[in-house]
């Protein structure tokens, strides 16, 4: 349209604001303005990312929900922790699991009073108890066994490496309370790791321990533990 088909008069004004196309003349509105340009790619990247921000919302909310849900399930092991009855308790794996967010059963293990006494005993006597205890925890066969046996084995491999004799097996069996089979069975599997032993031969002679290479069975004359010999 070039010209008003009322005036003729062809000064027409496109007024974009409005949309309209008006004749300068007469003022008569001639026609609409009609945008055919296709949408601008912002708004395709405001459409992509309007996505992306719902994606990142509900995957935050479906993360704070299981964090709230493995919170909750840890504060019910927590109370059914507290109303174990005297000589048990939940197993420390089985805590940090819950903590963690993992689902987990009521994990239990008994508690010998003996046994705690004689641990506490013997980490108060010797820190280097202490050290042997964790270095167990990287051999998944030893960590395995009870207390008591990885006590007992303790005991035993400090003798050989500090004193260069294999205590009692009977003696030490008696002292922890445990079966003598047992103790051989376990001690056995812990002889197949041999790094185990050169690790805690480096470690007690950092400490300032004596270390002996070589190991002889007790003997009658070296009663270290009371009882009777291999």
């Amino acid at each position: 349209m070039n010209e008003c088909p009322y005036c003729k008069c062809n000064e027409l004004v496109w007024c974009f604001t409005e949309g309209h196309i008006v004749c300068s003349n007469c003022g008569i509105v001639l026609d609409r303005i009609y945008d055919y340009t296709p949408l601008p790619k912002r708004s395709t990247v405001l459409e992509n990312g309007s996505h992306n921000h719902s994606a990142t919302l509900y995957s935050y909310e479906t993360k704070i929900k299981r964090i709230n849900h493995a919170y909750r399930n840890y504060e019910k092991l927590v109370k059914k922790y507290s109303r174990l009855r005297p000589g048990l308790r939940v197993k420390d794996e089985a805590m940090m699991l819950a903590y963690k967010g993992y689902k987990v059963k009521m994990v239990k293990m008994i508690v010998n009073e003996k046994t705690e006494e004689i641990k506490k005993e013997m980490l108060s006597s010797d820190k280097v108890f202490e050290t042997i205890l964790k270095e167990f925890t990287k051999y998944p066969r030893v960590a395995s066994r009870t207390d008591r046996v990885k006590l007992a084995l303790a005991t035993i491999i400090y003798t050989e490496i500090n004193k260069g004799i294999r205590p009692s097996f009977t003696g030490v069996a008696k002292r922890f309370g445990i079966s003598i089979v047992n103790l051989r069975k376990a001690y056995n599997v812990l002889k197949k790791y041999k790094d185990l032993y050169e690790n805690l031969r480096l470690i007690l002679s950092k400490n300032g321990a004596s270390v002996n290479e070589e190991i002889c069975n007790q003997g009658n004359t070296k009663q270290i533990i009371v009882g009777s010999k291999i």
